[in-house]
């Protein structure tokens, strides 16, 4: 790879500004060797298949001295305190503020039942499920079988719509059902821990085939039922998760948390369950990433592939910002 390669950034939708930015990428001289050397390469291989870098992140900033990287990093991100439940001085270590829960007004819930909601505040991308495959508009295809180790192979038919949920760094990190309805833990597949970030991904590395992942059924009231697949990734110290593997789940309700890191989240939904908002679906195949936040209208039920935004959903979205 060349060193230009990887200083890529990638192309972000605002939803609320209707208009495109760019994101940076690369982070630092590690992410260039990381990805841009042959001994980078071999480096990050066995990282990510010893999680010894995971277990030294993870210890880093759970010691009491990380509370001194969150004001930093509250600056350089341009993080909303006033969102947060507790005042920056509560939170004892770095990834105690990583965890951080919101005060509840800060995410509105559309609780319309047609309304199709962002389980999490993220960089969404939709595509089309076809043969039970899915294929990205850049990077590499993906099987339903490899996805979720053949467990949902019978539950959602050769077709659908998957969406694809990349949390950064600096978002909130707590992930919610979508919909009310019935949950079961079909398993927890993998042991990888390789990057989820687009430079990996160019790298074409089967990284939410391998890596490790918690994959779970929930038979919706409104989508039928529903795959999602939250996977970890280089320094996700660990996939939470809030509930038992079997029990009911509300609408807004917190499925669980990811330890410090960037991770991303899987969905699954059968043919014609959803519709996704016209606005993301074509970014999505423009390869283009919509930034959306947890609670906000990005779908409605049924057929088809679009469905149009909801006025009331979109002054949520603004009064939540």
């Amino acid at each position: 790879m060349r060193r230009s390669d990887c200083d890529q950034t990638v192309r972000i939708f605002d939803r609320r500004l209707g208009s495109v930015c760019e994101e940076n990428v690369y982070r630092g001289r590690a992410m260039r060797w990381l990805y841009g050397t042959r001994i980078g390469f071999i480096a990050s291989e066995f990282a990510a298949m010893t999680g010894t870098v995971n277990r030294a992140f993870g210890a880093w900033y759970r010691r009491d001295g990380s509370r001194a990287v969150i004001e930093s990093f509250v600056k350089e991100h341009d993080i909303d305190l006033s969102e947060a439940s507790q005042p920056l001085e509560a939170y004892r270590d770095f990834n105690a503020f990583f965890e951080r829960r919101l005060k509840a007004e800060a995410r509105p819930v559309d609780h319309a039942p047609e309304s199709l909601i962002a389980a999490a505040d993220a960089r969404l991308m939709a595509y089309e499920i076809s043969d039970k495959l899915v294929i990205p508009v850049k990077g590499r295809a993906f099987s339903i079988r490899g996805l979720t180790g053949g467990l949902a192979m019978d539950l959602l038919g050769p077709s659908g719509t998957c969406l694809v949920l990349r949390l950064a760094p600096a978002d909130y990190h707590r992930f919610h059902y979508i919909d009310a309805g019935e949950q079961v833990v079909l398993g927890r597949l993998g042991g990888l821990w390789r990057a989820v970030s687009p430079l990996s991904l160019a790298w074409q590395r089967p990284v939410f085939e391998q890596n490790r992942r918690d994959v779970t059924l929930v038979r919706t009231a409104n989508f039928g039922p529903m795959v999602q697949i939250e996977v970890g990734a280089l320094m996700v110290g660990q996939v939470n998760q809030s509930l038992p593997d079997c029990c009911r789940v509300s609408r807004g309700g917190e499925k669980g948390w990811f330890s410090i890191g960037a991770s991303t989240i899987v969905q699954l939904f059968s043919e014609r369950a959803v519709r996704i908002d016209a606005d993301i679906w074509q970014k999505s195949k423009d390869g283009i990433e919509t930034r959306v936040r947890f609670g906000e209208k990005i779908g409605c039920k049924g057929s088809g592939h679009t469905c149009g935004r909801n006025a009331n959903s979109l002054a949520m979205a603004i009064e939540g910002h």
